[in-house]
C-alpha cells in the first residue's frame, strides 16, 4: 500500500511509525502548486491531505487511488460525486477541534470588544493612557450563532457562561435542542435583527455560499460584530467591504477568507476594526494530536474493510 501525505499534516514520531507499518510512506511538507499535485499522487493508493483541492481530473487520472483520507473536517475541496463514481473512499476527521475553534471564536470577539490590539500598540509606543480604550462587555449581549452542530453548540455553552442571551439559526431547529443548549432558535431575519454578535459555524456547500451578503447586512440593526471561523465563502467578500464602509457592522473577526492566500491589496485590510488570522482556529497541540490519531484509525479501518468516518458512498470499492 502506497500512502502519500500530500501537504503539511501534523504527525508525531509515534504516528509516523504507525503509518510506516501500514505501507510505503511518501511525505511532503509544503503546499503544492496546482500543477504539481498530480505528480505527487499519481501512483498513490491512499492520499492524506489537509488542504489540497482534488478535482475530477485528478481522480480520473490517479489509476491506483483507493482512498482520500482528509486530515480535516471540511470536505468542500474534494469532488465527492466523481469519487463516488470511481469507487474511491473519502473520510474526514469530525469533531477533533471543537474546543480549539470555540475558544478561538471568543479570542477574536474579546480582541475586538476589549480593544486589545490597540492597547498593545499604545503601550509599545511608550504611552499609557487607558482613557482611549473603552471596551464593551459580553455579559447581557445577544449572542447569535448560525449553525448549532458540535462547534456551534460549544460556542453556545461558553456564551451562556459569559451571561449572554443566545439566539441561533439552523436548518433543523427543535424544542429539545433549544432547551439543551439554552438558546432561542429564530428565523434568519429575526436573528440578524436582534444579534449583537454573530458567529458562523456552518459547512460550505451550495446553500451556504454567500449566505451573508448585502441583504443580510442591511438587516443587522444593532451593528454587530461578525465572526467567521468556518469558510470564507460563506460571507460575500464585496458585501463585507461595503458593510464595513457603511458602518453596518462594528467589526469582524476573520479566521478564513474566500481566497487563501489573500490578495495583497484586499480592501478589507484598510479597516482597523477587522482582525485577521490565517485559518488557525483549529491549530492547537491537543487538536492536532487528536486529528492525527483519527487519521490513522481511518486508514486502518479502511484497510480492514470496514471504513469509518465516511463522507461519501462509493459505488464500487476499488
Amino acid at each position: 500500500m502506497k500512502l502519500v501525505v500530500l501537504d503539511p499534516v501534523y504527525f508525531n514520531e509515534q504516528h509516523i511509525s504507525e503509518l510506516k507499518r501500514l505501507g510505503e510512506i511518501i511525505r511532503y511538507n509544503d503546499f503544492p502548486k496546482t500543477n504539481k499535485v498530480f505528480h505527487r499522487i499519481k501512483e498513490a493508493n491512499i492520499i492524506i491531505t489537509a488542504s489540497a483541492h482534488i478535482n475530477s481530473y485528478l481522480l480520473r487520472n490517479c489509476k491506483f487511488l483507493k482512498m482520500i483520507c482528509l486530515a480535516s473536517t471540511g470536505y468542500d475541496r474534494i469532488d465527492i460525486e466523481t469519487a463516488n463514481e470511481l469507487g474511491i473512499t473519502v473520510t474526514n476527521v469530525p469533531n477533533y477541534a471543537i474546543d480549539a475553534v470555540a475558544e478561538y471564536t471568543f479570542a477574536l470577539i474579546l480582541v475586538l470588544l476589549k480593544k486589545i490590539r490597540e492597547g498593545d500598540r499604545h503601550v509599545r509606543y511608550g504611552e499609557f493612557d487607558w482613557r482611549k480604550f473603552q471596551g464593551i462587555q459580553l455579559k447581557g449581549k445577544v449572542f447569535g450563532i448560525i449553525g448549532t452542530g458540535a462547534i456551534g453548540s460549544r460556542v453556545a455553552q461558553i456564551a451562556n457562561c459569559f451571561g449572554c442571551d443566545v439566539v441561533a439559526n439552523t436548518l433543523h431547529p427543535s424544542f429539545e435542542r433549544e432547551r439543551e443548549l439554552r438558546v432561542k432558535y429564530t428565523t434568519l431575519e429575526t436573528f440578524l435583527k436582534v444579534s449583537d454578535i454573530i458567529s458562523l459555524h456552518i459547512p460550505l456547500n451550495a446553500s451556504t455560499i454567500s449566505l451573508i451578503s448585502y441583504k443580510e447586512f442591511e438587516q443587522m440593526e444593532k451593528r454587530p460584530i461578525l465572526i467567521n471561523t468556518s469558510r470564507g465563502e460563506i460571507i460575500k467578500h464585496d458585501a463585507l467591504v461595503w458593510a464595513l464602509s457603511k458602518g453596518l457592522i462594528s467589526g469582524a473577526g476573520l479566521d478564513v477568507l474566500p481566497y487563501e492566500l489573500p490578495r495583497k491589496k484586499s480592501l478589507l485590510f484598510k479597516f482597523q476594526n477587522v482582525v485577521f488570522s490565517p485559518h488557525t482556529a483549529f491549530h492547537t497541540t491537543e487538536a492536532l494530536n487528536k486529528c492525527a490519531d483519527i487519521v490513522i484509525e481511518n486508514i486502518k479501518s479502511f484497510i480492514k474493510g470496514s471504513p469509518q468516518n465516511l463522507i461519501n458512498k462509493p459505488k464500487v470499492n476499488k
